[in-house]
This record gives C-alpha cells, sequence and structure tokens, in this order.
C-alpha cells in the first residue's frame, strides 16, 4: 500500500495526527497480518468497532476452523471457540480438541459413513453486526488500495457501519470454497449483475458485499451463494460432522450445517 499520510479517521473524520491504533482490514484474531497505516482508524472507532469484528469471528463455518488453522492469538494462547454446546480448542503440531461443555454428552459414530456427528443447541447470531464486519473490510480495502479514494460516495455504507438504524440491514452472500493452504485470505472485486460488489475469502468461507445499495441477490444465487436477509437469525438443528481418515485418530472436518 502507498504509505501516504492518512490524518482524519476514515469514519468519524476526527484528527488522528496523535492516535496509535493499527487497523486490520481482516480481523487480526483469524491470523491476517494486513493493516492500514496509523492513523487511519482512530483509536476511539478502533475500539468501538472491534465489537462488530468479534461477531464475525465467531460466525459460521470459519469460525469453527480457526482454532484449528491459527497456531495462538494475540495473548500468544492456544485459541478457543464455543459454539452451540461445544468447545473447540487448537493444541500444538496444527491439531484441535472437540467436546462437549456438557460431560455427559457424546458425539454420534456413523461407522457406515465413516463419520463422527456432533449435534449443536440452538444459536443465537447478531447478522447485523457480521454485516457491518463484512461491509468494514469492504470500506477499508478501498483504502488500502488506493488512499486518496474519494470516499463521498460511501457515506451510507461508513454510517451502517458505524451507527446503523435498529433494523437496517445491507446483504451479504456467502458460500464455501476450497482453501489455498498458504492463502487463507482473499479480497478481489466482482461485478454482478452490473453491481459493483467485494468477494471476502475467510479460511474455507467466501462472502459477498455490495460497494452501492443495491445487492444482486437473484445472480448470486444462481452462482450459488446463500443470502443473509435479515438482521437475527435463530440457527436450529445444527450439526458439525467429522470424516473418519485412515489414520489412527485421524478426523477431518467435513461440514457445518
Amino acid at each position: 500500500m502507498d504509505e501516504t499520510l492518512i490524518v482524519n479517521c476514515i469514519f468519524c473524520c476526527h484528527d488522528t495526527t496523535t492516535e496509535c491504533s493499527v487497523e486490520h482490514i481482516i480481523p487480526h484474531s483469524f491470523g491476517c497480518t494486513v493493516t492500514l497505516p496509523r492513523g487511519t482508524v482512530c483509536d476511539k472507532c478502533n475500539q468501538y468497532l472491534s465489537k462488530i469484528d468479534k461477531e464475525l469471528i465467531q460466525y459460521g463455518f470459519s469460525a469453527v476452523i480457526r482454532p484449528m488453522l491459527l497456531r495462538h492469538t494475540k495473548k500468544k494462547k492456544p485459541p478457543k471457540f464455543e459454539i452451540g454446546g461445544l468447545v473447540i480448542e487448537g493444541v500444538k503440531g496444527g491439531n484441535c480438541i472437540v467436546r462437549y461443555k456438557d460431560d455427559n454428552k457424546i458425539p454420534a459414530l456413523d461407522t457406515e459413513n465413516k463419520q463422527l456427528v456432533f449435534e449443536l443447541e440452538d444459536t443465537y447470531c447478531d447478522l447485523q453486526k457480521v454485516s457491518r464486519a463484512l461491509h468494514k473490510i469492504a470500506y477499508e480495502w478501498m483504502v488500502y488500495k488506493k488512499p486518496d479514494v474519494d470516499l463521498t460516495p460511501f457515506v451510507a455504507m461508513r454510517d451502517y457501519i458505524r451507527r446503523p438504524k435498529p433494523n437496517d440491514f445491507r446483504f451479504f452472500g456467502q458460500k464455501s470454497i476450497k482453501m489455498v493452504d498458504d492463502e487463507p485470505f482473499h479480497i478481489h472485486s466482482l461485478n454482478a449483475a452490473n453491481i459493483p460488489c467485494l468477494r471476502v475469502s475467510i479460511y474455507d468461507v467466501e462472502y459477498v458485499v455490495s460497494i452501492e445499495d443495491a445487492f444482486p441477490t437473484d445472480d448470486l444465487e444462481v452462482q450459488g451463494y446463500s443470502i443473509a436477509r435479515c438482521i437475527n437469525d435463530q440457527e436450529r438443528g445444527r450439526t458439525l460432522t467429522f470424516f473418519i481418515n485412515d489414520r489412527p485418530h485421524g478426523f477431518l472436518l467435513g461440514s457445518l450445517q
């Protein structure tokens, strides 16, 4: 990135000449190290917006495999994640431990299909925060690629990221992809139905957000994306499946459904 000096926060426009925060475009908790120059986001916005980053970190399939791929957290501790009554803990050597919080529960073993299936409790997700976090990535990426970009056309996106109204919601698409081992993060432009969008890949999941108010729902659904359309999502009856491989005590993560 061009190290052009930015002296006003791209979110609140306050002077940042004495600010010290470093903003990660994709949350550092995923292991991404790409940052904006100091002063691009002020300390106050950095701290406030970390709350929506946390919701993205705990959302969906990326959150499940994060403890398996990340060696340690920012505090140099093994990553740990809880979802639907399960605890997933990373351990040394790139492995992980998956268990129920309730020690009396055990997963179902499907010997015919060589699967180990964990049933998840119903979970609640604040999809508005997830959507805001994804749009924040897109907004910051535009600045990363072109520090002198005119952000005036994107005021509505900025305000949605910062302080949305209770019922505001910007759609996003998502689908599973095959992760390239040495490149777990990608951000690319996408033109869908003549609407400029950005594709954000985190591990095995690809998200799509529009940088305009319109969203190409039909076009993305044809391409296999599921579309998040509402603020709150009560996830029911989901399962986490591991496929048993031929190695002793070996399992491969299959799916979160």
